[in-house]
């Protein structure tokens, strides 16, 4: 039987959901891996960066934006997991100017992703 691992990067506050800008206790990506782990039972890892972003999302994409421009490499405040254990990594983070946020990228430079079967949510 396969280990699997939720790692998702999620951010609450203003958020684009069902066609607006509401906002949320959770983030969308949080809200999903939570629901995901109902289901797997799979280990769970937040991305996580000392950095917080702006609860505004226009604000936020913005932040986003200048990342991306960058091409940042924030760091990550959360000790990252030992995969050699799993065999599946799911994956959840929102999609920042068509892209996934920096954070995430942060995190996959960083971990050994060779052998695993990644899923994206």
């Amino acid at each position: 039987m396969s280990k699997e691992l939720i790692a998702y990067f999620s951010v609450a506050g203003n958020n684009y959901w069902n066609g607006q800008i509401v906002n949320l206790e959770k983030g969308n990506a949080e809200k999903v891996a939570e629901k995901l782990q109902t289901l797997t039972g799979a280990n769970i890892y937040e991305i996580r960066t000392p950095k917080k972003y702006a609860a505004d999302y226009e604000k936020r994409t913005e932040e986003a934006k200048a990342e991306l421009k960058s091409h940042a490499r924030p760091l990550l405040s959360e000790k990252l997991p030992d995969m050699t254990d799993f065999d599946v990594l799911y994956l959840g983070y929102p999609i920042w100017w068509g892209m996934m946020p920096m954070p995430v990228l942060s995190f996959l430079e960083n971990i050994d992703t060779s052998d695993k079967i990644i899923r994206p949510f």
